[in-house]
């Protein structure tokens, strides 16, 4: 059976802060409902605080969208420009939501937003934890490729602790 959700999506607004920091904790480090994105295996801890969301929000460079249905906030995803590319990042989708296209649609929309907006942007780079392997193949069918780019884990950014070695491989999808 094929379920379809009809949600909104919306720049993110100061008041949606609290709801935010809930859905990407739950989403990246908890395990429940019908997630299949969790970190909960590989890094420990908050992937973010208030403080860290609210830094996020003030910078310039970046824009946080977030999928509402029914006036509850279901996903987001964040935008942040960096000269030729934009770099998608702070993704995430309400576990109990998840398999439902909601991200796929987030995707999308990103993409497109990027495309029509920042036209000077060739590419779209994202980065995924090197051990998750169903993950990076998500991408690879959107059309994500391997840059060969590989980074530690940003230990001091405050984003978790990791439980295994693990590191973050880039992707990138071109544009024009």
């Amino acid at each position: 059976m094929i379920i379809k959700m009809y949600f909104d999506i919306r720049k993110a607004r100061v008041e949606d802060i609290d709801r935010l920091v809930e859905v990407i904790n739950v989403a990246y480090r908890n395990q429940f409902g019908r997630s299949w994105t969790t970190e909960k295996d590989y890094v420990k801890g908050a992937r973010i605080s208030k403080q860290q969301l609210i830094s996020d929000l003030n910078n310039k460079n970046f824009e946080l969208y977030i999928a509402q249905f029914e006036e509850k906030i279901i996903a987001c995803i964040g935008l942040t420009l960096m000269c030729e590319f934009v770099e998608i990042g702070t993704f995430a989708i309400d576990p109990d939501l998840q398999n439902l296209g909601i991200g796929h649609r987030m995707l999308s929309f990103a993409e497109k937003y990027i495309r029509d907006t920042y036209t000077d942007v060739l590419n779209i780079n994202l980065y995924v934890l090197s051990v998750r392997k169903e993950l990076i193949e998500y991408y690879e069918r959107r059309g994500f490729n391997r840059t060969g780019v590989v980074d530690d884990y940003p230990i001091t950014a405050e984003v978790g602790i990791p439980l295994i070695p693990v590191s973050l491989v880039e992707r990138t999808k071109k544009i024009r």
